[in-house]
């Protein structure tokens, strides 16, 4: 496993270069933003606001961390920080505790003002390679209904609603042309979708009875990776989120599948990273706690 504390540690989220892995853990007995590197065993804590703060995202270039923070708002505010791995490594290690300098709350910035403030779920947040833009998942502009919704950081924060029916859980392709994500506008499991940012356009990925989740693509864009519910494990006669799960490779070009796993056990948070040359990363509970794992990125390399 990448991570060895004890309680539940999900969510990652990698440096492009590989060094360094950052996740939620509730270790301490709240959910809190650490990060590990990944050459050593040194991990570092990045949050530690009495409030839940989770699914951190790194951005391309190392330098600035979103994270989803109920600090302010108990149905999530999209937070930025500006972060140096290295040096907050180094003031750990010399005794510092408090190692944000700033938090930028991108959503929900008027939280002081009792007229201004507002209550909307925003969460899942996600990096454009470029850098300039994320794009989350919210109910701001569909109430009840969550969809992808682009700000651009650029431009004085503005946000632009980019789904209609649906989605969350998004991911950049790693061109920044499109965004792969779950809806469940056709199926009420869940299938996969890719948007276009050229022709606005959704695109349907998967079509089956599974329940399909954590969808992100290789660097290529040929290949879509992906947690799938596939058989009533529990037994209990239908396929549920009790159920375990496995991870898919699909051949966007041949639409072939490939198993990576087996579901043995429950997977989730499935999301490919560069670290170790391109893997898969996960969460899975085994041993009474949840802990992120690897595998590499064509399947577990036979013993």
């Amino acid at each position: 496993p990448l991570t060895v504390q004890k309680g539940n540690n999900l969510y990652n989220s990698t440096t492009l270069d590989g060094h360094y892995l950052f996740y939620t853990t509730d270790h301490s007995g709240n959910y809190d933003i650490w990060f590990r590197d990944l050459r050593s065993a040194i991990i570092v804590p990045v949050t530690t606001h009495p409030a839940p703060e989770y699914k951190p995202a790194i951005s391309p270039d190392g330098k600035k961390l979103l994270f989803v923070s109920e600090e302010n708002d108990s149905s999530g505010d999209i937070v930025l920080i500006q972060i140096n791995p290295s040096k907050s490594m180094d003031r750990y290690l010399a005794g510092e505790k408090d190692l944000i300098e700033e938090k930028i709350f991108l959503t929900n910035p008027n939280f002081q003002d009792p007229k201004k403030r507002d209550s909307f779920v925003d969460t899942d947040p996600t990096w454009a390679p470029n850098g300039k833009q994320i794009v989350f998942s919210s109910d701001r502009f569909s109430p009840g209904l969550q969809n992808l919704v682009l700000l651009d950081l650029i431009n004085q924060n503005k946000m632009t609603q980019l789904t209609t029916k649906g989605a969350a859980s998004p991911q950049f392709s790693f061109d920044g042309k499109s965004i792969v994500y779950i809806s469940f506008q056709d199926s009420k499991q869940g299938e996969i979708y890719k948007f276009n940012f050229d022709s606005g356009q959704e695109e349907r990925l998967t079509s089956d009875n599974f329940i399909n989740f954590s969808p992100s693509l290789s660097p290529d864009g040929n290949f879509l990776y992906f947690t799938s519910i596939r058989r009533d494990s529990n037994q209990n006669g239908i396929l549920d989120l009790g159920d375990n799960s496995l991870i898919v490779k699909l051949d966007l070009n041949t639409k072939e599948e490939k198993i990576l796993t087996t579901d043995l056990i429950s997977i989730f948070d499935t999301k490919f990273s560069l670290f170790n040359k391109g893997s898969i990363l996960y969460s899975a509970a085994l041993y009474n706690t949840i802990n992120i794992y690897f595998i590499p990125e064509s399947g577990p390399i036979p013993k």
